[in-house]
């Protein structure tokens, strides 16, 4: 009975193989905030970076899901009244789950437009703010701060695998929670993204 079940559990996983890629990469995240108080809005630009894998699974005809985690770190810098320097540091980790269909060109390309929800969660915002050799830190996620660690965006985009083995991918995410939790202030965020991986 147990060479049966060893046998069952080697099948499903070399058939889980053939049917499944997992994609490790990096690449340039550039997000976008807005910010709206009252009939007022300002908007910011804050840039980085993004870590991390996927898991794509083949649902057949063409059709696939795409489950993941990555990391990401982005920052903005600015100056108030021309005087006093900002800086602000974002780290953070996102779920998607995307659901893609793949086109066959040939010669080994492959092309997949995707879509799907994302998780988003905060892990860290500091703000630094400093007047030539003095500097103060503010963490944008403590009770004074007001900014909501959580998200939920709705991603969108394109991607490319060559000879199954490199993927090149686009995406665009729009943060769909206000993520200020005063009543006063409206805080939204979308981003884009680039980036290639290995394919294994």
């Amino acid at each position: 009975m147990r060479k049966v079940i060893l046998t069952l559990v080697a099948a499903a996983l070399a058939a889980g193989s053939a049917f499944a890629q997992i994609g490790v990469g990096a690449g340039y995240l550039n997000l976008n905030t807005k910010t709206t108080i009252g009939d007022n809005s300002t908007k910011g630009n804050a840039s980085g970076f993004y870590v991390g894998g996927d898991y794509t699974y083949d649902l057949g005809s063409g059709f696939a899901v795409m489950p993941g985690i990555y990391y990401s770190m982005t920052t903005s810098k600015g100056d108030i009244l021309g005087a006093v320097e900002t800086r602000t540091d974002t780290h953070s980790l996102s779920v998607p789950v995307h659901f893609a269909y793949g086109v066959d060109l040939g010669y080994g390309v492959k092309v997949f437009p995707f879509a799907g929800p994302q998780i988003n969660f905060g892990l860290a915002s500091n703000t630094i703010t400093g007047i030539g050799n003095t500097s103060t830190k503010f963490d944008n996620y403590s009770d004074d701060g007001n900014i909501n660690r959580f998200n939920l965006a709705l991603a969108a985009g394109v991607g490319v695998d060559i000879l199954e083995t490199v993927r090149i991918k686009f995406a665009y995410n729009w943060g769909l929670l206000d993520l200020h939790q005063s009543d006063d202030v409206k805080l939204t965020n979308t981003n884009w993204q680039i980036g290639a991986a290995f394919l294994f």
